[in-house]
């Protein structure tokens, strides 16, 4: 992308890019530097991206060194320097620093996570549900609802607020706040809302269960909050097809889940009898967000997948929307973070919707 910066009178125009290069003419003072940093910030530059250099022949090095292209014009006295180049749209941590390898550490060890899942899950689902074994014991019994919102709440609502807001840097503009929203909309229904309005089959869980999802959770929403609290994005970004991708992609993700959910919770509240229920459902099995899509009828205790609606077109749809959620959270935060995220989300909703079909 291209920034144009003029001297003496200040900044004229900027978009993001990977680096900014202010130049001054020499011997400027130390007033003036102050004076084009303070405008490049207020401009939307992260300060870390800033470079001061003065004279032609300094920007000239400066871009070759970063393989950059350049060239300057002299108008009324004044460097006008424009430099092309390439990158993220954001910048993050400084490489070799602490904050830098503890994130991309945990994205490392959250990418290995995923991997071990995918291979463990495809041999053997998860023993929850349908899939639940007598012979395996997980540990005291907790009520269900109570299980739900420390697996899903407790990490996807309140440790990422906590991480986003105090672990965070400062420099937060209007995407971050966007991207907060957008994960605080998944995460406060599917760990307050969704356990309060589905009916459970079970009422009780093991706790091994819970602590099952609690602790991947608390790895993936730390370094995903982290990254949106700390990642300081173009004030243009929205205008970028990644951003604009990956939202659409998000929402279409976020109403095929609900309504898929509201279709599992209507069959919960029939009060038909059992041959109307068995008319109106197949017998496969599907699941609401890390729950059963089970269906408990006067004198049936059998699970049911509904009939209509995007159970047609895919066994578990409430996990495919889901999935394209955070495909569309990756795309659009375009971030490593959000990679693996989506990586583990793949790694757990895949293998289950084929145990779930083969049943």
């Amino acid at each position: 992308m291209i920034s144009h910066i003029k001297t003496k009178s200040g900044l004229q125009s900027l978009s993001f890019e990977s680096k900014y290069v202010l130049t001054l003419p020499t011997g400027a003072c130390k007033d003036s530097m102050a004076f084009m940093r303070e405008a490049a910030v207020k401009a939307g530059c992260s300060s870390r991206n800033i470079e001061i250099v003065e004279e032609a022949k300094a920007v000239l090095q400066f871009c070759l060194h970063n393989k950059q292209e350049e060239r300057i014009d002299d108008r009324s006295s004044s460097k006008f320097v424009v430099v092309e180049c390439e990158g993220h749209p954001y910048s993050l941590y400084e490489t070799d620093t602490t904050r830098f390898w503890v994130h991309y550490g945990l994205v490392i060890l959250g990418a290995v996570l995923a991997l071990v899942t995918a291979v463990a899950q495809w041999r053997d689902p998860a023993p929850y549900g349908k899939h639940e074994r007598k012979d395996q014991n997980w540990g005291p019994l907790i009520p269900q609802r109570l299980g739900h919102f420390l697996s899903d709440a407790l990490p996807g609502v309140v440790l990422f607020v906590l991480v986003f807001v105090f672990y965070g840097t400062q420099n937060k503009n209007y995407i971050n706040y966007i991207f907060l929203a957008m994960f605080l909309s998944h995460y406060v229904h599917r760990g307050i809302i969704h356990p309060l309005i589905m009916r459970y089959r079970s009422p009780r869980v093991a706790i091994g269960i819970t602590l099952g999802g609690f602790f991947p959770n608390c790895l993936y929403h730390f370094v995903n909050a982290d990254f949106i609290g700390s990642a300081e994005y173009h004030s243009n970004y929205y205008y970028d097809p990644r951003f604009i991708v990956g939202v659409i992609l998000f929402c279409a993700g976020y109403v095929i889940n609900r309504l898929s959910d509201l279709k599992l919770r209507s069959l919960r509240d029939t009060k038909d009898s059992i041959n109307e229920q068995y008319q109106r459902t197949r017998s496969y099995d599907a699941m609401s967000n890390h729950t059963e899509n089970k269906t408990e009828n006067p004198g049936c205790t059998g699970y049911y997948i509904p009939y209509g609606g995007f159970f047609e077109l895919v066994t578990c749809p409430n996990y495919f929307g889901e999935l394209v959620e955070w495909i569309g959270w990756s795309l659009a935060t375009w971030s490593f973070a959000g990679l693996v995220w989506t990586l583990f989300c793949a790694a757990t909703f895949v293998p289950r919707a084929r145990h779930n079909h083969a049943w």
